[in-house]
């Protein structure tokens, strides 16, 4: 019990805050809870070296299913363990990475008032990229957090992959940027390259799930159910609380099994 109170604890450390605040330590590890994992080193096409949790499911019934957990602008990996464990229980392999600059990837100068930096996404290509090297015979798919959906989203002409789930989407930088300062008062930067993103974001092909609440000012319910509703195989799951609380207003339980059963309708096509 004491254990799985700590999960239901680490939740809370998935946040976003549409600004860049990497943490460089690890409040809890797969270690931690005896899970069957690895630890492995992802080296960039520009030679930052990346790491990454690669962890075996839980259940005896493996699904040949690879999730990556894409995270949000703030953290580390570590954050995102509770998601892990319950998609572990499932039968699915899960694999986490730190953007460079965070948890114990490679030092990286990053500018706190960006909202994002265009080399995350060299960093979640490099992970795809390994993961289809690896377990090439699964089904490969995301799972990925506000700063994390636009990554992966953008990230998907360069190493497609089956399926993307998301909580908190950003389909479009500048909108985002316009929102932050409205409702915080607060400029956040883009990079050069965020209108090219948001151009990529709008080529995802693939069957998408995404996560969305009822009140959240920033990354709305409408900007989810607009991207979805002229795409076939995509659906938006509402929750009310904040950004990026899906989980914790749903239930942990409730939240993994919507994606498990997405997931399984994607295997049986």
């Amino acid at each position: 019990m004491k254990k799985m109170m700590l999960f239901f604890g680490a939740a809370l450390f998935t946040v976003s805050t549409f600004a860049i605040n990497p943490s460089r330590t690890y409040k809890q590890t797969p270690n931690k809870f005896a899970l069957n994992y690895e630890e492995v080193s992802i080296t960039t096409p520009d030679d930052y070296v990346l790491k990454s949790w690669v962890m075996q499911p839980i259940s005896k019934r493996a699904k040949n299913t690879t999730i990556v957990i894409v995270g949000s602008d703030a953290g580390n990996m570590g954050g995102n363990l509770p998601y892990a464990y319950y998609l572990l229980k499932k039968g699915y392999r899960v694999v986490t990475f730190d953007y460079r600059g965070f948890g114990h990837s490679q030092d990286f100068t990053y500018q706190p008032d960006n909202m994002y930096h265009s080399e995350y996404i060299t960093d979640f290509i490099a992970v795809m990229n390994w993961c289809k090297d690896q377990f090439g015979e699964d089904k490969i798919g995301i799972l990925s957090f506000s700063m994390g959906t636009l990554v992966a989203a953008v990230g998907y002409q360069q190493s497609p992959y089956d399926f993307f789930v998301g909580e908190g989407f950003i389909s479009s930088p500048e909108s985002i940027q316009k929102r932050v300062m409205i409702q915080n008062e607060k400029e956040v930067v883009l990079p050069a390259s965020a209108i090219e993103d948001g151009k990529q974001v709008t080529k995802l092909n693939t069957p998408i799930l995404l996560f969305a609440s009822s009140t959240d000012p920033v990354t709305t319910l409408k900007d989810s159910q607009v991207f979805c509703e002229s795409r076939k195989n995509a659906s938006v799951t509402t929750f009310d609380g904040e950004h990026l609380r899906g989980a914790a207003s749903l239930g942990m339980q409730q939240y993994v099994n919507t994606i498990a059963t997405f997931i399984e309708h994607i295997r049986k096509k």
